[in-house]
């Protein structure tokens, strides 16, 4: 089987072992690439989102009920256990609570 995506147990010919390995870490990297740039961009259009709230100091208040639970969820998820998502998650949850601030600062300084 020399399928990149392939998971599981499975054999490989010694000799197309160097190139199937390019291939799933190429097939990785793009999938990595295409996260990241959905994660940005859902960044971007939560910001528009919670910056144009009519409410945002109601939407601090829920997200501030909410995010204790999402963090639990979160700990409780084996990925947490790596630090590359641990850091992801902890400076994208700041960043939330950044712009939910800053937006509820705005609307009340209004």
């Amino acid at each position: 089987m020399n399928d990149p995506q392939a998971r599981g147990e499975f054999r490989i010919n010694p000799e197309a072992f160097p190139q199937w390995a390019a291939d799933r870490l190429a097939a990785h990297e793009r999938a990595l690439a295409a996260l990241h740039g959905k994660t940005r961009a859902m960044e971007s259009a939560l910001g528009l989102v919670i910056g144009f709230h009519p409410n945002a100091g109601l939407l601090r208040s829920k997200w501030l009920a909410a995010s204790s639970d999402l963090v639990d969820v979160a700990i409780d998820s084996e990925l947490f256990e790596t630090p590359a998502f641990r850091e992801a998650f902890q400076s994208t949850m700041a960043f939330v609570a950044q712009v939910l601030d800053a937006a509820a600062d705005r609307q009340r300084d209004e």
